[in-house]
């Protein structure tokens, strides 16, 4: 593998429409007014059909987030598959080298709109990437690779239609740190594995990036992506994690005793009155009462749930961190717990 370069800027990347606009708005205008040295922009790509509202533009006036509009082309051309709540719309991230294309963005930090930035980004925007390859973290089938017979199953049949196996691993797109120039290639490879492979893309363009991106793939550890089914694990203390990601079930704007605290939900509290509309059609607020009142009995039982078994959960997980290799340092053979990051210190 040819040696990294050093990094001495990045860029942060989010995107959404209308339906996660406003909490994606939150997490960008806070990453922005942290003011670090070594952040150039933070690009908002908005991914609707429409203009941006002006209470977008209104409240993210000022602030280093820069809005560019995804041309409506694009947008059209992505399809209406859906996944749950997750919709074709997620595809529009793998078109950022043509959206920004204008924009001098090298280096970069991807983060979904459900995240929770618990201190500076340079840690992770400054660690050097391997010429063409991406970072990100696993998922629990990656990182605690135990559990029901069946399910482990199905994971590996499905991750034969992607053309992988278990010990390929599989990342979790919702953070990602990359080359614009690496993600060109690999955004134009996913969409054509994507359109060519829709009934095996399960988790449409996250499943496409796995299917080309794994052999560019290098591993960030869960500090950089702790996901809530991580949460139950009780491993703060030890794995000190700098984004939480709420990626399952309750969202860190939701008033539910389930989703954190209230110091992460303040900020989103405080934008309510700024972006009154976006709010009003955020997802899961816009689902109808009965529906959103099964939403939310379904995550307090998976909830439930994982806090049984935790602890052969959470020593699987810590038995796969001590053996495996990861870019930021963190744990490892040759890492360690403690802190370990390049670059501003965190709060």
């Amino acid at each position: 593998m040819t040696s990294a370069s050093p990094v001495k800027s990045y860029s942060v990347i989010m995107f959404s429409d209308a339906g996660y606009a406003a909490p994606t708005a939150v997490v960008a205008r806070t990453i922005a007014d942290r003011c670090e040295p070594e952040l150039d922009t933070v690009y908002f790509v908005w991914a609707g059909l429409d203009a941006p509202p002006d209470e977008l533009d209104r409240y993210l006036a000022g602030s280093n987030v820069k809005i560019v509009r995804m041309p409506r082309k694009l947008v059209e051309g992505l399809g209406n598959a859906s996944v749950g709540h997750l919709g074709s719309i997620s595809l529009a991230r793998l078109h950022f080298a043509s959206i920004l294309e204008s924009y001098p963005i090298r280096q970069f930090v991807y983060l979904d709109g459900d995240v929770d930035v618990l201190g500076p980004l340079a840690p992770l925007g400054l660690l050097p990437l391997a010429p063409g390859h991406i970072a990100a973290a696993g998922i629990k089938e990656e990182l605690m690779p135990s559990g029901n017979p069946e399910k482990l199953k199905s994971w590996a049949r499905h991750l034969e239609r992607l053309g992988l196996k278990p010990q390929n691993g599989y990342f979790n797109a919702g953070v990602v740190l990359a080359d614009m120039e690496a993600w060109a290639v690999l955004g134009r490879e996913a969409l054509a594995f994507y359109w060519s492979n829709q009934g095996a893309c399960r988790y449409l363009d996250q499943d496409a990036l796995n299917a080309v991106a794994m052999p560019s793939r290098q591993r960030l550890s869960p500090r950089y992506n702790f996901q809530r089914v991580f949460f139950s694990l009780g491993l703060e203390e030890i794995l000190r994690p700098r984004i939480l990601h709420f990626n399952v079930s309750w969202k860190p704007w939701m008033a539910t005793p389930f989703t954190r605290t209230w110091q992460s939900r303040k900020p989103f509290e405080a934008s309510k009155e700024a972006m009154p509309g976006l709010w009003n059609c955020t997802y899961p607020n816009r689902l109808p009462l009965p529906r959103k009142a099964a939403y939310h009995a379904g995550a307090l039982r998976k909830t439930v749930k994982e806090s049984f078994g935790s602890a052969k959960r959470r020593e699987a997980f810590l038995s796969n961190l001590a053996s495996t290799c990861f870019l930021d340092g963190a744990f490892g053979p040759d890492g360690a717990s403690s802190e370990s990051d390049r670059g501003s210190s965190w709060a």
